[in-house]
Formats: C-alpha cells, sequence, structure tokens
C-alpha cells in the first residue's frame, strides 16, 4: 500500500486496521457506508459500543494521513464514505480499466498492437499481491479477484505473442506467470514449447522435470497424458531421468519494501526441524490424532513467531485456529485465556454452533464470554458440591472445542503459560486427556527460565509426557548461517558483529537492527546493508534491556510519558484507560500512541478480549516498568486503577486488575475491596486455588479487629477457598467462626448460612455439623430468594444422617429437598436429592427398586446437565441397585458409563467407586484375580477427600474376596482393619463389618466366638432398625441355631431373613439365604431344601454369580439318601 502527494509519499496510517479501513473505503468508494456494518467488519469480535470507538479512532488515523483540505473523507453520525469526486488516482483503477479496454480493443482485428500495449500497461501496474499483508476477509476476496485478472493478462499477452510468432516475449510473459502459480500444466507446456523453438533444449528440460516436481509435491500427482506427450515427443526419455542438479525453486516475487521485511516481517528462519515436528503433529491432528505440544525457550526466542507462523499456515489451508495469552500472573483473571480462546473461536464461526448445544452447557460457556453469548441463567449453581463445579465448566468447552473440531480441524495456542493460574492448567490437563482421538493440536509456550522445580507446569509437562499425550519441543537461539539468511546483503563482519553480541536471540536481534537503522548507522542501497560510518566503529548494545533502553531514549516526551503509563496499565491495554490515566485529552494520546506504533514499540492489539494495543514484546514493556522511579510506579498505579473504576468497574474480568494496580499504589482499602471481589469472582469460576491467593492478599491488608461485611467477606471466602482448593489441612476454622460473628453483628441471613454450612464439614461428630446446618437453615428458611440455600441446607442434613447410619432421617431430608427442589424448579437440586435418595437407600439395604428408580432420574437429569461428576456418581450407585437386584450384565454397563466418565473428567474419588463395582462383578463371576487386580487401581486411584471412607470399602471388598478364595486369616485381618477405622469415623459401617467377622467365625467352625459377636452386635442393629442389617443378622442366627442343632430356631431366622431381604429387592442376598437354608435342610427335609436350592440357582444363573451356582448344582447333585 502506498500514499502519494505532489509526488511525494505520504506516511501510512499507523495500525493495519487504520490502513486496511482506508483500503475498504477507497476500493468502495462508490457507495456510503454504515458505521455499524464497518465497526462489526473491522472489529468482529469487539461489543457494539467498543467497536465504534475503535472504528473513530481509525478515522483519525486516516484523516491525519491523507492531505488537508482535500475532503477525501466524507463522514456523518451514521455512515461514512471516501470521496469518489475528491481529485485522486488509484492503481487499481487504472489496472481494471486498462484491463477492459483490451478487452474491447481485441475484438477488433487490427487492434491487436493497441491491445498487446494495453496489457503491457496494465500488468506494470500490477506490483504483487493487493494489499500483500493483510488478511481480512474482504481484502483476500479483491486480492483473488485482482490476481485472477492479473493472471488472465499475462495468458493473454503470452498467447498472443506466440500467435505473433514472438516467443521471447511470450516466454517471459510465460515465466511471470509460472511464478505467480505453477501448477498451470497448460503454461508449463508452452513454456517447454517456447524454449524449444528457442534452442534452449536444456532449459525445455529444466522445465519439464520442475513441472513434474511441483505437481507431485503440491498435489501428490503426476503431470497429465498431454504434458506426458508433448515432453515426450518435444524432449524424448532424459526428461524423465533424475537431475543432479536441484529442482527448480518455486519462484517467488520480490518483496516490495527490503526494509519492512527485515524490521517489520523478518524472514523465519532457523526452525526447519522445529518446523517439520509441528507439521507432522498437525498432519497427526487433522487426521483425529490430536496432542499437545509444549514449546519452551528462554524470552525473545522466537515461540510467538513460531506458533504464529503456524496458524498463519494452518489458516491458509482452512484449519481454524484460536490464540490466547496469559498475562502477569497477579493480575490476570484466572481463566482469561479460556475465555479468550472462545472469544476468538465465536469470531471465526460466529453464534451458529452454540444453536444445537443443551442449555447447561451454553450457560457454562457464558460464564467465560458473558458479554458474547445471549443465554438464560447458567444451571449450575453454588449448592453443586465443590469438586463439581470446575467440572462442569470445563466440560462445557471441551465438548464445544471437540464438537467444532469434528467440522474441521482445530488449532489451539497457549502462550505465556509461566503466568497461568492453576485453573488454566487443570482445564489444560483436562483436555490433554481428550486429544488422542479429537482433531485439535494444542500448542503452549512457556519461558524456560521461569518454571522451577516447584513450578506447576514443570509438574504438569512431566505428567502428560509420562501419559504419552504431549510432546515438549525446545527452541534454540539462531546459528550464524540463520542470521546471515535473515541479514540477506550484509558483509560476513556485520553480520559476525551483531551475532556475537546478539547471541542469536531473535528479539534482541530485531531490536539491535531496529536500533542501527533507527539511527542511521545502517541504511540499505540497492539491496545492500550500508554502514554510514567507518565500518566496525558503531557499538552494538550488549543487551536487550540496553538496546531497549536507547530506543525509549529517541522518543519525544509525549511519547515516552505515554509508554510509562502504558507500562503499568500492563502488556495490553485500551486507549480509554491509558487516555484518562494520563490525563492529556485523547488527541495527544493518540498522536503519542502514533509515534509508538511507527517505531514498533507497540502494535494494534487483535486479541480476543478487546485491548486496543499491546506492547510488541513483554521485555519491552518489563524495560520500561523497570526504569520507573517507585514513587511515580506507585503514582501511575493509582491514576491507571481510578480510571479502570470509572471506565469499566462493573465488568467482571477487571477486578483482579483493579486489586493489583491498588495493591501497588498502596491503597489499601480499595486494595481490599477488589481482592475480595477477585476472590469471589475466582471461586465463582471454580479457579479455587486463585480464589486462595486472592483472600490470602485480602487478609494481609485488613485489621484484625476489623468487622464489617467487607471483613466477613474476606474471612469467610478465605476458609472456603482454602476448603475447596487444599481441603482440610492447613484450615483455621477461627476463620469461619470470627466471619460468623460478624454476619450475625450484621443480620446478613445468606452469610450466615453458607458460613454456618462450610462450619460444619469441620465436625467428624455428626450431631454438632447437624446442629450447625440447622443454625444456617434458621436464618434463610422462610426468606425469599434464598429457596436454594434452604434447599442445599437439607440435603446437608440427609447427607450426614446417612454417613451417621439413621437412614430414616436421612431419607425424611432428601425427600424435603425433593419437594422444595420441585417447587423452586431448581435443576440442580433435583438430581442431587434424587441421588442422594438412591444413595441412601442402597447403603440403608433397599428397596433396591426404587434405588434404582432414583438414580435412573438422577442419570437422565445430569445428563441433561451436563454435571459430570454427579453423573458418575449415579452410575456408579445405578449399577451398585443392579448387581443387588441381580442384574449383573447391566451393572458392568453402568460401572463401565460411570468409570470412562470419571476418567474423562479426571474425578478421581468417583473412578475409585466405579473399578470398586467393576471389582464386585468380577468377584461375583469367580473372577478372583481379575477382581483383586481392578481393587488394586481402585485402591491407587487419587483423591482430594479423605481416604477413610474409600478404605473401608475398598477393605472390606478384599475381605470378601480372601473369604470367596478361602482365605480366611487374610480375611479376618482385613475385615478387622476395615472395623477399626469405622469405629473412629464411620460408625454405620460397625454392625455390618461386625456380622461379616460372624460370618468368618462360623466358616473357621468358632461357633462360641461367633455367638459371642454377634450378640453383642444385635442390640446396636435393632437399635439402627436397618431392615438389611437385621436380614443379614437372621441368617447368621440361622447358621449358629444349626450349628446347635436347634432346626426350629434356624427355620424361624431363616425364613424371616428371606423375608426381609426380599422386601427389599436384594435379590442375591435372598437367593443366598435360600442357599444357606437349603444346605442346612438338605439332610433332612430334601424336598423342600431342594425347592430352596433350585429357586437361588435360577437367581444366581441370571446374576452370572458362577460359584454360588456351580455350589448350589453340586450340592443338587448329591445322591438322595
Amino acid at each position: 500500500m502506498e500514499l502519494r502527494y505532489a509526488g511525494a509519499p505520504l506516511r501510512l496510517p499507523a495500525t493495519a486496521r487504520s490502513r486496511s479501513l482506508l483500503a475498504y473505503l477507497i476500493v468502495h468508494r462508490e457507495r456510503s457506508h454504515p458505521r455499524e456494518r464497518l465497526a462489526d467488519l473491522f472489529w468482529p469480535d469487539r461489543p457494539r459500543a467498543r467497536s465504534l470507538r475503535s472504528l473513530s479512532t481509525a478515522l483519525w488515523r486516516v484523516r491525519r494521513t491523507l492531505p488537508p483540505g482535500g475532503d477525501y473523507i466524507l463522514a456523518d453520525p451514521h455512515t461514512v464514505q471516501f470521496n469518489p469526486r475528491s481529485d485522486y488516482w488509484l492503481d487499481v483503477e487504472a489496472f481494471e480499466q486498462g484491463v477492459q479496454d483490451a478487452k474491447s480493443r481485441a475484438q477488433d482485428a487490427e487492434g491487436m498492437e493497441s491491445c498487446l500495449l494495453c496489457l503491457a500497461t496494465c500488468i506494470e501496474l500490477y506490483r504483487g499481491d493487493f494489499l500483500e499483508g493483510f488478511y481480512d476477509d474482504w481484502c483476500l476476496e479483491e486480492r483473488y479477484r485482482l490476481e485472477g485478472m492479473y493472471l488472465g493478462a499475462l495468458e493473454r499477452l503470452m498467447v498472443l505473442h506466440e500467435a505473433l510468432d514472438q516467443p521471447r516475449e511470450a516466454l517471459r510473459y510465460g515465466d511471470r506467470l509460472l511464478a505467480c502459480d505453477p501448477l498451470r500444466e497448460d503454461v508449463h507446456r508452452a513454456v517447454i514449447r517456447l524454449q524449444v523453438r528457442l534452442g534452449n533444449r536444456a532449459e525445455a528440460v529444466r522445465q519439464a522435470r520442475w513441472c513434474r516436481a511441483v505437481l507431485w509435491s503440491e498435489l501428490g500427482a503426476e503431470p497429465a497424458p498431454e504434458t506426458v506427450a508433448l515432453c515426450d515427443r518435444l524432449l524424448g526419455p532424459v526428461w524423465r531421468r533424475e537431475s543432479s542438479e536441484p529442482d527448480l525453486p518455486r519462484r517467488k516475487r520480490a518483496p516490495t519494501d527490503l526494509l519492512s521485511g527485515i524490521l517489520d516481517h523478518p524472514p523465519f528462519v532457523g526452525r526447519q526441524d522445529v518446523w517439520k515436528s509441528l507439521l507432522a503433529c498437525w498432519e497427526r491432528a487433522a487426521g483425529g490424532e490430536g496432542c499437545l505440544a509444549f514449546i519452551g525457550g528462554e524470552a525473545g526466542i522466537g515461540k510467538s513467531r513460531l506458533v504464529g507462523e503456524l496458524s498463519e499456515w494452518v489458516r491458509q489451508r482452512g484449519g481454524w485456529t484460536a490464540q490466547a495469552g496469559c498475562y502477569e500472573y497477579e493480575r490476570a483473571l484466572p481463566h482469561g485465556p479460556l475465555a479468550d480462546l472462545l472469544r476468538a473461536l465465536l469470531a471465526s464461526t460466529g453464534l451458529e454452533p452454540l444453536e444445537a448445544l443443551p442449555p447447561w452447557q451454553v450457560g457454562e460457556l457464558a460464564r467465560l464470554a458473558p458479554g458474547r453469548i445471549p443465554h438464560p441463567a447458567p444451571v449450575t449453581d453454588a449448592s453443586l458440591p465443590v469438586g463439581h463445579r470446575q467440572a462442569h465448566l470445563f466440560d462445557a468447552l471441551v465438548l464445544f472445542l471437540v464438537d467444532l473440531a469434528e467440522r474441521n480441524p482445530l488449532l489451539l495456542v497457549l502462550e505465556d503459560l509461566h503466568w497461568a493460574h492453576d485453573s488454566t492448567l487443570a482445564w489444560l490437563h483436562y483436555l490433554a486427556r481428550r486429544l488422542p482421538h479429537t482433531p485439535i493440536l494444542v500448542l503452549a509456550t512457556y519461558r524456560r527460565e521461569e518454571i522451577d522445580v516447584h513450578h506447576p507446569l514443570r509438574g504438569l509437562i512431566l505428567r502428560l509426557e509420562q501419559e504419552g499425550v504431549a510432546a515438549r519441543l525446545e527452541l534454540p537461539r539462531l546459528s550464524r548461517e540463520a542470521l546471515s539468511v535473515w541479514m540477506a546483503g550484509a558483509e560476513d563482519g556485520l553480520v559476525e558483529r551483531v551475532y556475537l553480541q546478539t547471541e542469536g536471540n531473535p528479539f534482541f536481534t530485531l531490536e539491535t537492527l531496529r536500533a542501527l537503522f533507527e539511527t542511521g548507522r545502517i541504511g540499505l542501497v540497492n539491496g545492500r546493508w550500508v554502514e554510514t560510518g567507518m565500518p566496525g566503529a558503531f557499538p552494538i548494545p550488549t543487551s536487550v534491556c540496553q538496546v531497549v533502553r536507547e530506543r525509549l531514549d529517541r522518543l519525544s516526551p509525549p511519547a515516552r510519558r505515554v509508554a510509562e503509563v502504558a507500562a503499568v496499565v500492563g502488556r495490553a491495554f485500551d486507549l480509554e484507560v491509558l487516555e484518562q490515566a494520563w490525563g492529556r485529552g485523547k488527541e495527544v494520546a493518540l498522536e503519542a500512541l502514533d509515534e509508538l506504533l511507527r517505531r514498533r514499540l507497540i502494535r494494534e492489539e487483535g486479541d480476543p478480549a478487546g485491548r486496543d494495543y499491546a506492547f510488541d514484546h513483554h521485555l519491552v514493556r518489563e524495560v520500561i516498568y523497570r526504569e520507573l522511579h517507585h514513587r511515580r510506579r506507585q503514582r501511575l498505579h493509582r491514576r491507571v486503577g481510578e480510571a479502570m473504576e470509572r471506565l469499566c468497574a462493573e465488568q467482571p474480568e477487571v477486578a483482579a486488575e483493579l486489586a493489583y494496580h491498588f495493591e501497588h499504589a498502596q491503597e489499601a482499602e480499595k486494595a481490599l475491596f477488589w481482592l475480595v471481589r477477585a476472590g469471589e469472582q475466582a471461586r465463582r469460576g471454580y479457579a479455587y486455588r486463585a480464589a486462595l491467593r486472592y483472600f490470602r492478599r485480602a487478609i494481609a491488608l485488613m485489621d484484625r479487629e476489623r468487622a464489617d461485611e467487607l471483613a466477613a467477606r474476606a474471612l469467610s471466602g478465605l476458609a472456603i477457598a482454602h476448603w475447596d482448593a487444599i481441603g482440610e489441612e492447613g484450615m483455621q476454622w477461627e476463620w469461619l467462626e470470627r466471619a460468623l460473628e460478624i454476619w450475625k453483628t450484621i443480620g446478613d441471613r445468606r452469610g450466615i448460612a453458607e458460613t454456618c454450612y462450610a462450619l460444619a464439614y469441620r465436625h467428624a461428630d455428626f450431631e454438632r455439623a447437624r446442629k450447625l446446618v440447622r443454625q444456617g437453615l434458621d436464618a434463610v428458611e422462610g426468606v425469599d430468594g434464598l429457596g436454594r440455600l434452604v434447599s442445599y441446607g437439607y440435603g446437608m442434613l440427609a447427607r450426614f444422617y446417612e454417613h451417621e447410619g439413621d437412614f430414616h432421617h436421612a431419607r425424611l431430608w432428601a425427600e424435603r429437598q425433593l419437594e422444595l427442589s420441585q417447587r423452586l424448579g431448581d435443576e440442580s437440586g433435583l438430581a442431587y436429592a434424587h441421588h442422594r435418595l438412591g444413595s441412601l437407600l442402597l447403603r440403608a439395604g433397599g428397596p433396591m427398586e426404587e434405588a434404582a428408580t432414583h438414580e435412573r432420574e438422577a442419570v437422565h437429569r445430569v445428563k441433561v446437565m451436563g454435571w459430570t461428576d454427579l453423573a458418575a456418581g449415579a452410575h456408579s450407585i445405578l449399577g451398585n441397585c443392579l448387581l443387588a437386584l441381580g442384574r449383573t450384565g447391566l451393572a458392568e454397563a453402568e460401572g463401565r458409563a460411570s468409570l470412562r466418565i470419571s476418567t474423562a473428567s479426571d474425578i478421581p474419588w468417583r473412578r475409585c467407586w466405579a473399578l470398586h463395582l467393576l471389582a464386585e462383578v468380577a468377584i461375583l463371576r469367580g473372577r478372583w484375580e481379575e477382581g483383586l487386580r481392578i481393587i488394586r487401581q481402585a485402591e491407587e486411584a487419587e483423591s482430594r477427600r479423605p481416604a477413610y471412607y474409600q478404605e473401608v470399602v475398598l477393605l472390606r471388598t478384599r475381605g470378601w474376596l480372601a473369604a470367596r478364595r478361602g482365605d480366611l486369616d487374610e480375611a479376618r485381618a482385613l475385615m478387622e482393619r476395615a472395623l477399626e477405622i469405622s469405629r473412629r469415623f464411620y460408625p454405620r459401617f460397625v454392625a455390618d463389618l461386625e456380622m461379616r467377622l460372624v460370618a468368618i467365625d462360623l466358616d473357621r467352625g468358632e461357633v462360641e466366638a461367633a455367638y459371642r459377636r454377634l450378640t453383642r452386635v444385635r442390640g446396636q442393629i435393632e437399635e439402627m432398625g436397618t431392615s438389611y442389617l437385621l436380614a443379614f443378622a437372621d441368617r447368621l442366627e440361622g447358621r449358629l441355631a444349626a450349628c446347635r442343632g436347634d432346626l426350629a430356631a434356624a427355620d424361624r431366622s431363616f425364613a424371616a431373613s428371606l423375608h426381609r431381604f426380599q422386601a427389599l429387592d436384594q435379590a442375591l442376598e435372598a437367593a443366598r439365604t435360600r442357599l444357606v437354608w437349603g444346605r442346612v435342610l438338605l439332610p433332612r427335609q430334601e424336598d423342600r431344601a431342594r425347592r430352596l436350592l433350585q429357586a437361588a440357582l435360577k437367581t444366581f444363573e441370571a446374576a452370572e454369580a458362577d460359584p454360588e451356582a456351580e455350589e448350589v448344582r453340586r450340592l443338587l447333585s448329591l445322591p438322595r439318601p
């Protein structure tokens, strides 16, 4: 793009968007353009108000570029137009007009010479691709149209000159045509004919070989039959032989601006090996084998350039790309990079991909991009258990990406991952598990020197490498040879000096070259680098900081001041914030920014978050920031914070930034306010560790005696975030107790309830925990708008009663939660209540059909909601219900569904329960080794929750397995360990384990020991009133009575056990009672015993309980007495 006035060149607008806008207005000059349409066209990823402001700024730059007084831009509040009646000349217009004139003259047989002259003039106007380096959609369309006209003119010139017997002229135009489009076989054939005609047989052979090579490398195809026939006829077989010479390179037009090619768009050199690796990764991803590649290297090594080149390469081939960056740790929005990725994709695809998504998923995505996605209220709310919420959000985004990738392969780029929050790293780990079978390539860059052995990114990289789902690439510095390609035309001595000083760091090299050209120490003359002084006389800076400092020293005072304010704002910044923080007015700010843009210190930003500008490199901003005096830095932080408060305080994503600025301004009160808000927002976004850091910083600023709402929010937020992120370790419950005192003092009912609920988790004493929950319920029951908190409280009471073994009261509270959730229309409450009812009925022993019905309802609801954590749990509980009902195949299917969901969603404790269910299925079928192997996998499954509950259940199952295998000593030892833990933490398991030990005693023949143990535990069971345990006890009493010879008592006990198990739908346990009863009766009442055994056999066979079925068959096969 070039502008000239009165023969002299004009300076172009400073930003690419402004230049593209000017070109668009000139090319489409015949009509006026609504401002809203222009704003949407050039800033599609920004809200309407921001895009209109960006349009006004771009028009300001355009007007400053054009000659004064020319009335070139016609604008009013609604439309903009380039004035078609102004005095101008446009090469595109002249080119198009010339092509049309040539067509009209070609109709006249006498106008051949005139046509040739007209076409020759036209193609000289075409000096390269239309707006080369611009990639706006409108620009690409215009570029392809004009290129087509240019290629058509070249072809017409070649054909006409060949027809006029002017082979040299025809050849010249044929070569130019192939330089633009080397895949034109018809032109290759024409050039071969012309070379032969001119007697250049060797050149014709080289041309034929190049034609074959380029077709094979680009299309994987051989030349067409007519091409082969022509070459064989004119050249013979020699053209088919492999040449010792390299194939002719694909010809490219030289860059129109050599200096721009050196400083703005330096050649991509020295990265051949890593480039091949990335292309291979992309090819695999496009074929459905996605992966994650970590790209590491020092600051300035060229990581951004590398991923940018691949992104452009993918875009040109029709792939979808999205890019996001992480910013300085302490002020970045926890899920900011994920939000940026989502916005970038929606800017490319529009909202159409969201239309087919379920409401829960749209709601979760709207949490990330609230201004971009219209949505109903999100389904997920605070009543969901902690571990579920982040997985819910992660699932929504990952499933959206997978859906997009199924339509078109996807490249995602995350830059500067060393600054990423834990939540971003957790999501990346979550996504990585889905990549091997998904057409997605993820590139993640990081500074190698920023991640020490304790950095979470280092651990993530090692873990993903071990899992085989990620690769690591390290970028080396550029070699001397690569630098010589970059500095093509420079003397070897100059290249050597630059290399020795910069040591091949690309950013340092670029900044050094910019400094040398800016100061006039080096110039370009006919493509050669010329030192203006004595060769070797000028100094080269010895560090990146020094070279940046020298470039800053050449700025005007206003530009330097603006750069300092911008450095305090951050890597990316908005014009409005900068203008208000500086306080010198928009016009002066824009002029200073123009200077920074032209000096290439900043660039116009195109990030999805919608910032107007960004520093060209992190190091530029860091040097400027470090050079500021600490008092000026403090003063600027305060002014930036105040400007952001005025402009965007209601935007949730700026809370962390405001907290950062006021902290560094030493404005403690404002910093405290924004830190608390940032912590609350991070927790709502499930970024628990980020929330914990914000609340810790808030507490550090707060007076210990403070007792207002902000103090209560900070204290309760700190405690809850600590529990969410870490658990009980290091928890200081006095934070919550102090917060509760404050909430009571100020009368905040929501605060009282939430704090009481959180405090309830402190107590292993379930009675004290229930009292706290009731205290919270007293504060919110009957209060409008707090119904979900009431429902959550009911669910907590049900849970605590269930853990205590009081299933009657647990069921009452779960049913109350179900009823209230139905009235409120609370889908998450309904799903949780159904799951709670199914779970407690399973643990109470039944009725199993009712338990299964509740869990099926929970499975259905969570599937609609996308609640993966609860889905895994519901499938697992449903599987256990089906197992008790004797439907083993269906139970196994539910277990595998639970395992699949919990593994994909990385929920270790749910995975543990799924494996436990599958182990019980294997043991039931008699596959002892498989069952033991699965149990060991379950024991290895990590969990953030206290492991005692899982340990008890797994020990009990291992004991059952040992007993089934006949190893009664091991079975007793395992059950005793489980009993010891249960007495300390889970009393409801005690009676169950005691009775299992009674069964082991009986199997060992220790009747008296069994009797004493059962007598001791029977009273506890009757007090608990649990039908399942009573049925189990009845069966054991029947066995004891039989051992003592009291068959009447045994008969009564077995009958009671069978009746109870049948009432509970416990098909397998009922069959086991029949088996034991039949075994006792077989020597005495054979017919009755056989009826019992045949009924048991039917159940065992249907349940695939092979060892027990085999035992029944053995008994039935015994000869009659």
